[in-house]
């Protein structure tokens, strides 16, 4: 990082826009913002333009430096090697190319550079070119590879070549048999091989030095180990050396090998040293970029802004933008603290920078401070964020640091928040005030043309046929398929199914005519309605689909409004049926009706016993049959004894499956019977299925059955039954009564008490009540009888006749009455003891009750009559008629009287009455 600035510069800067102060740094820099850094590692910059980063490392080449200055300054990948990674700060991003390949490109940025090494070649890994095979040895294929061993294949023992680079096999024969015994020799010379050298194989054409790390030992030897001792460790050998020197500082070597340097981020001072344990780390918070050091001095503090948090490392990592370290020797990342909000920094800073006015930092760990966009501004230095013009207003400056630059719009425009410029309404849109937030849009069924409109009159009505959107700027036809009736619509309707408009702007959609259809909304065409082809029909008008004859029907003409139904006896099982070949006659054993889907089996019970049945025979009543699709009345086989089937009536739709059990209390001993036998009363059967009249059984002693029943049931209490085959038990008698359940003999029966009672079949000793009124009982157990007419008694549990009193004249009493009830008017009793009134004779009217006599049977005046005995008035002649005899029996007496109204009597007849009134009180 460079130093401070003169104080000219300062000045320079304060006053100068960012744009053009950012050409201050030199190549090799960049500007953060803030103040120039060098470019790190794996970049570069070679203008004074460069604003805020510096370029990557191109593919294929590295820098491990800071301030590279140009793209070709990035170390070029060795001839050998190839790198495809931009921006690369170390030389380990090189791959080498693999061995049996070679590539004599510097920088090279791909794999492709590395090509095969041609037949009588090979490479080890990472060569830059190919090498001939040896001299003894030979390669026919592309890519041959080398090692301690390589791939060219070796002479076979007694055989040679001398010279190298051979594509097949040249070697010669007839070696001498003591020469390749001798495998120490050189094969063409036949010389030993001098001290510190050795060989092992046969072709060879000359001697391989000690490797390093060893010394020569014997000379004429074929083996490492006894032409070539090992150095200890501490120590190493040049390549084919005689003798061992120490490792100096800052390296060292294990037994037989290489003096190694230290790797950068460690040192040593101690000489001869055998383990790579001997490199000191350089400390954490220090690094050093060199290998083999020999001495602490070389690890330096990790600059300001750097840290390391490992020991032995080449290099510091810097803090990274947005943070700073103001402090050397730091340890860890963690000590790089954030810039905050409103200031920034770049990678490595030691320090930051307060955003100025009109710009922002908006991180806690920001690299740079971003100028505020048009249509933003920002007041105070340290801003975090840049403040928005509100919306309807907007600023066209750069950098704002006053909300003054944000400017209202003007009528007929717009803007969102932070706008950089007003806009102008779009067609369709308009707004009549300044500082709009937004256009409002034309209503939908409207359109405008004009840009720019500030009032809602430029939206205009779109007309019949035409429609519109939210905000158009332009009414458009509805399109072929839809239609429109009224004016100002923001919809065309889309014809539904079945509806069609051939052209653009219609006001409604057509039907498709019977017969035809379409099956998708928005046909467009008067050919989109299909005609119905043969097997489908549409009978109505604007119909979506042809539908397909269902199964039993079928059409052969097109554009059919029905389909025909199959006649009875045939089906069809099939959809779209379009003839009506397709209906088949039913098989035997099966039958349909008209318009059938297929022709179902003759139901179990039933028989078809012939094709193309409309209906199938039902097996008679007697018989049954269990199988469907039956074809003969054969198989109608007659109920067994014990079963019985019966058809409801003639004209059954089905017959019997199977023959029902004669139920219980029933038998049947024929074959093919219609209906099961009863058992008679007196007799029960439990049996289902009885086939015999002994399956009834008789009744027990104490029991009963009626007709039919499947068990005999015990005589209820009141009830008693002494012998077999009983169809109803004896009830007890009058004044008698048992509480026993299935009794067999009379003597259950007890007696009520003398004066009490019971009906038949009582069946407790409460049912023995006191004899009522008019009744007597003089003997245990036997009915209360009713006093004999003409006599009455009001008491309760009378135990003899004598109680019933006799009726005096005037009143009567049946047998068993209670007491003696007067003559009703119209009749008498002119005796004691009468058990009924005598009615006054035909003529005559007996207007008292209890009458004595027959001197109170008055016969009916003059104008009166009565036809019937026993009348307590008499009815008098119609109106305009008289009756001048007395006792009249028949209105036939009546004659037509022009002088008297209905009833008239002549005067001596009333003189008469009057006096009969008098006398009868």
């Amino acid at each position: 990082m460079r130093g401070p600035p003169t104080i000219g510069r300062w000045a320079l800067l304060v006053t100068t826009p960012w744009h053009l102060w950012a050409k201050l740094c030199e190549k090799g820099e960049y500007h953060n913002g803030v103040e120039c850094f060098k470019c790190n590692p794996g970049s570069w910059s070679d203008s004074e333009e460069t604003r805020h980063e510096c370029q990557p490392c191109p593919a294929g080449r590295w820098t491990d430096q800071k301030g590279t200055t140009s793209a070709s300054a990035c170390f070029e990948c060795p001839a050998g090697r190839w790198s495809g990674a931009i921006g690369a700060a170390q030389e380990d991003v090189c791959i080498a190319c693999h061995a049996g390949k070679a590539s004599s490109l510097l920088g090279s940025p791909n794999f492709s550079s590395c090509e095969l090494c041609e037949p009588g070649k090979f490479s080890d890994e990472g060569a830059e070119s190919c090498s001939l095979c040896y001299a003894g040895s030979w390669s026919a294929s592309s890519g041959a590879t080398g090692n301690e061993s390589h791939s060219c294949t070796p002479c076979a023992a007694g055989r040679y070549v001398a010279l190298e680079g051979q594509t097949e096999d040249t070697c010669d024969v007839h070696f001498p048999t003591q020469l390749r015994q001798l495998r120490w020799r050189l094969i063409t010379a036949g010389l030993p091989c001098p001290l510190g050298r050795w060989a092992e194989h046969d072709g060879f054409s000359e001697c391989s030095e000690c490797p390093v790390g060893r010394v020569g030992l014997k000379a004429g030897q074929s083996l490492l180990d006894e032409a070539c001792s090992e150095c200890p460790a501490g120590k190493s050998s040049t390549l084919g050396g005689l003798t061992c020197f120490g490792c100096t500082a800052g390296s060292w070597s294990s037994t037989g090998s290489d003096c190694q340097p230290c790797p950068s981020g460690r040192w040593s001072d101690a000489v001869e040293a055998t383990a790579q344990a001997a490199c000191q780390w350089c400390a954490a918070g220090r690094f050093s970029e060199l290998q083999g050091a020999s001495g602490s001095a070389v690890c330096e503090s990790c600059a300001p802004g750097r840290w390391n948090d490992q020991p032995g490392q080449s290099a510091c990592g810097n803090c990274t933008a947005g943070r700073f370290l103001a402090t050397p020797g730091a340890t860890a990342a963690e000590q790089c603290q954030a810039c905050g909000k409103g200031r920034a920094s770049g990678p490595g800073a030691f320090e930051c920078s307060d955003c100025a006015p009109g710009r922002h930092a908006p991180n806690e760990t920001s690299g740079a401070c971003i100028m505020c966009s048009a249509g933003r501004y920002a007041q105070e230095a340290l801003s975090s964020s840049c403040s928005s013009c509100p919306a309807g207003r907007f600023s066209e400056e750069l950098g704002a640091s006053q909300q003054e630059a944000c400017v209202d719009c003007s009528p007929g425009s717009s803007s969102e928040e932070a706008a950089n410029a007003c806009e102008a309404c779009e067609p369709g849109r308009w707004v009549n005030v300044s500082r709009a937030t937004a256009c409002e849009g034309c209503p939908a069924g409207t359109a405008s043309s004009q840009r720019g409109a500030t009032t809602q009159e430029w939206c205009l009505l779109c007309g019949i046929g035409n429609f519109s959107t939210a905000g158009a700027a332009a009414c458009e036809p509805c399109a072929a398929g839809r239609a429109s009736r009224a004016v100002g619509v923001s919809m065309c309707e889309v014809c539904g199914e079945g509806q069609f408009t051939a052209s653009v702007g219609e006001s409604e959609c057509e039907r498709c005519p019977a017969g035809r259809a379409v099956g998708r909304s928005g046909a467009s065409a008067a050919e989109a309605c299909e005609v119905c082809v043969p097997g489908r029909w549409a009978a109505e008008t604007g119909t979506s689909q042809c539908q397909q004859c269902a199964p039993g029907r079928w059409q052969n003409t097109p554009g059919a409004l029905e389909c025909l139904a199959c006649g009875a006896g045939t089906s069809n099982s099939a959809l779209g049926a379009s003839s009506e070949s397709l209906c088949a006659p039913c098989p035997l054993g099966a039958w349909s009706a008209s318009g059938a889907a297929f022709c179902p089996p003759c139901a179990a019970g039933r028989y078809g016993a012939r094709q193309g049945a409309r209906r199938c025979d039902v097996c008679p009543s007697g018989t049954f049959s269990a199988a469907e699709g039956a074809t003969s009345a054969e198989t109608c086989e007659p109920c067994p004894s014990g079963r019985f089937s019966s058809l409801d009536d003639e004209n059954a739709e089905s017959g019997a499956t199977s023959c029902e059990l004669c139920p219980q209390g029933r038998w049947s001993e024929v074959l093919g019977a219609t209906r099961c036998v009863s058992c008679l009363a007196g007799r029960a059967s439990a049996w289902m299925g009885a086939n015999s009249v002994e399956a009834c059984e008789a009744c027990r002693p104490g029991s009963y059955s009626n007709e039919s029943w499947s068990s005999c049931e015990a005589c209820p209490m009141g009830r008693w039954s002494d012998s077999e085959g009983t169809s109803l038990c004896t009830a007890c008698g009058l004044g008698r009564y048992s509480a026993v359940y299935g009794a067999t003999t009379e003597a259950v029966c007890l007696h009520c008490a003398v004066g009490r009672s019971s009906p038949e079949a009582a069946t407790d000793a409460g049912s023995c009540q006191h004899c009522p009124a008019g009744r007597w009982n003089g003997q245990a157990g036997a009915a209360c009888a009713g006093c004999p007419a003409g006599r009455a008694s009001g008491a309760l549990g009378a135990t003899e006749e004598a109680v019933c009193e006799v009726c005096p004249r005037g009143r009567f009493a049946p047998v068993g009455a209670a007491s003696c009830l007067h003559c009703p008017a119209g009749r008498f009793a002119d005796a004691a003891e009468s058990g009924l009134c005598a009615p006054c004779r035909a003529g005559r009217y007996g207007p008292s009750e209890g009458a004595m006599s027959n001197r109170t049977c008055f016969p009916c005046p003059s104008g009166y009559w009565s036809s019937d005995e026993g009348s307590s008035t008499c009815s008098g002649c119609s109106e305009g008629f008289v009756n001048s005899n007395d006792a009249a029996a028949s209105e036939g007496v009546c004659v037509e009287d022009v002088f008297y109204g209905a009833g008239t009597l002549s005067r001596g007849s009333a003189l008469l009455a009057l006096v009969l009134f008098w006398l009868t009180g």
